[in-house]
């Protein structure tokens, strides 16, 4: 699979089972001018990223800024100014949305941003632990979803409703830092993957 800078991606599963690890290694593969949300500054670290402790937007050129903020007014602020400076080829990243969005309505800017920021190639990726708590306007507006280990039997079929996928079965046996990628606009599973950190690879596994 190819990620190219407007596609979001949603990357689901329980604590402790790879989400930020994988995350963690995508930032450092991307090569997009990118903007983090971090709520416990995991990523200030992270190869190309400057850490910004205030919620201050500027286009990073040619490297990744790191915000730190509290809310979803928050989070509007920040698409806000990426909508209104015409920031180009901007990537989103949210590590644990659901601390900056609600499940019933999502501010103007941040729907907006879900909903037509393909056409200013405004991508993104976003990460859960509850499914519960993900809107799910940013799921039905992702491209694909890397999704691992789900225990909640009712949040693996509000999974199974959403991709139109059978889930169950499979995603209760995953390991920790396995993974599957599904093609959200296809209702395609891509296949089964493991992040290998001796590595530093992705490798598939089925």
């Amino acid at each position: 699979m190819r990620i190219n800078s407007s596609d979001k991606i949603c990357i689901i599963g329980y604590s402790g089972a790879g989400k930020s690890t994988l995350m963690e290694f995508l930032i450092d593969d991307f090569n997009f001018d990118s903007v983090v949300i971090d709520p416990v500054s995991r990523f200030s670290s992270r190869k190309n990223i400057r850490y910004v402790g205030k919620v201050k937007c500027k286009h990073p050129r040619d490297n990744k800024v790191c915000f730190k903020i509290q809310d979803e007014d928050g989070l509007e602020k920040i698409i806000k100014t990426m909508n209104d400076n015409d920031f180009k080829d901007m990537f989103l990243i949210v590590d644990e949305i659901d601390q900056y969005t609600t499940t019933r309505k999502l501010m103007p800017e941040t729907s907006l941003y879900f909903q037509q920021g393909r056409n200013y190639n405004h991508g993104g990726m976003f990460s859960v632990r509850q499914v519960g708590r993900l809107n799910k306007q940013i799921l039905s507006n992702s491209h694909y979803l890397f999704l691992f280990k789900v225990i909640n039997e009712s949040d693996i079929e509000y999974l199974e409703n959403i991709t139109g996928l059978e889930l169950k079965k499979n995603v209760l046996k995953l390991g920790r830092h396995n993974f599957f990628i599904i093609d959200l606009h296809n209702s395609e599973i891509l296949g089964t993957f493991k992040f290998d950190k001796k590595t530093h690879k992705i490798i598939r596994d089925s």
